[in-house]
């Protein structure tokens, strides 16, 4: 659904079939992303990605700055999309749940 959002055709999905079974799973569905690919320097940070996304798995955040000398560094797959792999911003960290804040981020 994200990728059919994208005004800007920046998003390649690859959907597979999860043949383990159901109690397995990590998620509950029977497909998953095979391949999941954000080319930055294609997109236009619209946002309409994140609004589409039916897992709230697309956010975006403070780690914007994605600055670079070579532009194939701004193709983005799965692996390097996934929160735990990215450096966080020495200015801002995840909010936690005990904390009242208007946003999921909050200000260091």
């Amino acid at each position: 659904m994200c990728a059919a959002a994208c005004p800007s055709d920046c998003i390649y999905i690859e959907a597979e079939q999860d043949a383990r079974p159901y109690s397995e799973r990590i998620g509950r569905d029977e497909r998953y992303a095979k391949v999941y690919n954000i080319d930055y320097g294609r997109c236009i940070f619209c946002g309409y990605c994140v609004e589409a996304c039916p897992k709230d798995a697309i956010t975006h955040g403070y780690n914007f700055e994605i600055s670079v000398f070579n532009r194939a560094d701004l193709l983005k797959r799965k692996e390097d999309l996934l929160i735990t792999n990215q450096k966080q911003s020495k200015n801002y960290r995840v909010a936690l749940s005990s904390e009242v804040v208007d946003s999921e981020y909050k200000e260091v």
